[in-house]
């Protein structure tokens, strides 16, 4: 029987923005029961200790870590093609954390763990960004909180790394958005909508958000 099976399968990024939390973290699960703690170890760990997690039958799947962790989590967990009844649950450890804000989760790690042993579970969507001849969740990418394209897309990862959140925080997501305002391009982008009527336009760029903030609340 695998390790993982019914086990709640707590998925931790220990760089992540808030990850010196981890003392507190492993202190409060020690003594509750069902707890299984799998660390990252590279960028797209997460994404495959979730999927193996599924695999092996876990009880829930809990990202711990920022958004990029939420977005690994959920990537790995969820395919439509494939339906699986195993829940995400989220512990907030990163800068942005804007997930956790938009589902106004409680602000100590304690009363989100309570929460996350209740098992009260409600729906989430989420964004599918594939190429037109894929469709489903492992065969594209999902995300939970925002996906963007375009210049300030590419300049966001390049200068918010993990040194300038650690130095500033979610004030870095700002810094890098002003700093990305002199080396903005012009995208032609076609955009087909539900009424099936298309609309063409030239863009900076283009984000979907899922959420009610993003880059740590803007």
């Amino acid at each position: 029987m695998s390790s993982f099976y019914n086990q709640r399968v707590l998925i931790l990024n220990p760089m992540a923005g808030s990850a010196e939390r981890i003392l507190e973290l492993n202190a409060m699960l020690d003594s509750r029961p069902g707890w299984r703690i799998a660390q990252t170890e590279r960028e797209g760990h997460a994404k495959e200790i979730a999927r193996q997690a599924r695999a092996d039958g876990a009880r829930q799947i809990i990202a711990a870590g920022g958004d990029g962790t939420v977005h690994e989590v959920i990537d790995g967990l969820y395919d439509p093609d494939d339906p699986t009844e195993i829940p995400f649950g989220l512990l907030p450890l990163g800068t942005g954390n804007d997930l956790a804000r938009s589902l106004r989760l409680p602000d100590t790690l304690l009363d989100i763990i309570e929460l996350i042993e209740r098992e009260e579970h409600r729906p989430l969507d989420l964004i599918e960004v594939s190429p037109s001849s894929l469709k489903g969740c492992g065969k594209g990418r999902c995300f939970a909180v925002n996906a963007a394209n375009g210049g300030n897309a590419e300049l966001t990862h390049e200068i918010v790394d993990d040194e300038i959140k650690q130095r500033f925080g979610a004030l870095a997501y700002l810094i890098a958005a002003i700093r990305a305002l002199a080396e903005l391009e012009v995208y032609e982008v076609e955009l087909t909508w539900p009424e099936e009527t298309t609309t063409r336009a030239e863009i900076f760029g283009m984000v979907v958000a899922n959420g009610a903030t993003l880059g740590g609340g803007m």
